[in-house]
C-alpha cells in the first residue's frame, strides 16, 4: 500500500484533538503519514509538506487549501453537525460563496437529517462525495 500524507485541522482549545488523534493513529497503522495541526500551524503544514488529503472540521478554510494545493482532496469532519434550522451545515453552506461548496471532495454527516437537507439545498452535490458517519465526539466515547 503507499502512503498518503494527511493532515487533520484541530481546534486544539476545544473538544477536537481527542478524536482527532484516534483517527491520526488509526491511519498511521493503516500505513500513512499524519500531521495533527493546530490552528495556528495549519496552513504551515500544507504548504510545507504538501499532504495528499487535508480533513477539516469547518467548511470556511475549504477554498483557502485548493488556493494552496489544487490536488489535495479536502475532506469536511463537521466539528458540529446535527443542528437544525439557522445553525445546520445546509444554512451554513448556503450563506458561502460557492467556491467552499466546489472546494471539497467528501463530506461526513453527523446524521441522516442534516446530510437530507444538504441535499435538497445543493441537487448538484454527488453521492459518492456524502457519507453519513455519525457523531465523532459519541464516537470517541464509544471507541
Amino acid at each position: 500500500m503507499s502512503k498518503f500524507r494527511i493532515v487533520i485541522r484541530a481546534f486544539t482549545a476545544r473538544r477536537d484533538v481527542a478524536h482527532s488523534l484516534l483517527l491520526k493513529g488509526i491511519l498511521e497503522k493503516m500505513g500513512h503519514q499524519v500531521i495533527v495541526a493546530s490552528l495556528r500551524q495549519f496552513e504551515t503544514a500544507i504548504i510545507l509538506w504538501r499532504p495528499h488529503a487535508v480533513i477539516i472540521n469547518v467548511q470556511g478554510v475549504s477554498a483557502r487549501i485548493k488556493e494552496l494545493m489544487k490536488e489535495t482532496k479536502v475532506i469536511l469532519v463537521p466539528g458540529e453537525g446535527a443542528e437544525v434550522a439557522e445553525n445546520s451545515i445546509a444554512q451554513i453552506w448556503k450563506s458561502l460563496p460557492s467556491k467552499f461548496l466546489k472546494s471539497t471532495d467528501l463530506t461526513f454527516f453527523w446524521n441522516k437529517e442534516s446530510l437530507n437537507e444538504c441535499k435538497k439545498l445543493f441537487p448538484f452535490l454527488k453521492d459518492e462525495n456524502l457519507i453519513i458517519s455519525g457523531n465523532p465526539k459519541f464516537d470517541l466515547i464509544k471507541f
